[in-house]
């Protein structure tokens, strides 16, 4: 059973099961309702927005990256992006072996500055693949 909740001025959708039939309930998983995820999977270098700006007065926050190389070493950056005020490196050039892959769970969400986007950067690599994972508030 899923429930709709508020607390302060975010919105959470909460998890939830009945524990023997009791009023007591136990949360499964919490998760704000503005998450977001997205994917980018390319053949070869270049530049892309993985987030769009959510508007003004609002910020992305980061909580996961996972990225995976193919067939030729290379490099990848994340930054975000103010469309005034240019780009600011979140994360700067990983390098990837052959095959290789990266991933990172923030304890703590990357906040990027307000109405900002994110952005990726790759350098000389062919196939590879980008997920990031936040929300919005």
């Amino acid at each position: 059973m899923a429930l709709q909740q508020q607390r302060g001025d975010r919105e959470y959708f909460r998890f939830v099961e009945d524990v023997n039939n009791s009023p007591a309930v136990r949360v499964i998983d919490s998760m704000p309702v503005n998450a977001w995820r997205a994917t980018r999977t390319a053949g070869v270098a270049g530049t892309a927005t993985l987030v769009s700006a959510p508007g003004n007065g609002k910020s992305l926050y980061l909580t996961d990256i996972f990225m995976s190389n193919g067939a030729t070493a290379g490099s990848i950056r994340l930054y975000e992006r103010v469309a005034a005020v240019g780009n600011t490196i979140l994360v700067d050039a990983i390098y990837f072996a052959i095959n290789g892959n990266f991933s990172k769970e923030y304890k703590t969400p990357v906040k990027l500055a307000a109405n900002a986007s994110l952005d990726v950067e790759e350098g000389v690599i062919t196939t590879h693949t980008i997920q990031v994972v936040g929300y919005t508030i």
